[in-house]
């Protein structure tokens, strides 16, 4: 009985720690929300557009650098069943981490 209390209190612990190390993600990056057109015919992508990336404080490198990120997501995803259509235009919503330090870096 006595390991099995051990056992108990090692497993919460490894909780704990896990749950520590997903809040210092949130902290040490930004969420960028960013929206998408793609355009089928016959149920094949024709045309990927990035509408408009929302960042307030972005400069037109970083702004270019998240419409490339979006732009690879949404080509990336492009054949999923949610987002195929026959004819006519799927509209995306992205959401994008990056890393303060890598963002800082494009200034």
């Amino acid at each position: 009985m006595k390991y099995y209390f051990e056992l108990l209190l090692l497993i919460f612990s490894i909780q704990a720690m896990n749950a520590q190390n997903i809040h210092d993600f949130k902290k040490d990056s930004l969420q960028f929300k960013i929206y998408g057109n793609i355009t089928y015919q016959s149920n094949n992508a024709v045309d990927i557009k990035v509408t408009k990336v929302f960042c307030d404080y972005c400069n037109e490198k970083q702004k270019g650098y998240l419409t490339q990120v979006g732009w690879r997501n949404m080509y990336n995803t492009r054949n999923d069943d949610d987002t195929v259509v026959e004819n006519g235009e799927t509209k995306k919503i992205l959401y994008i981490r990056v890393a303060k330090s890598d963002f800082r870096k494009l200034k």
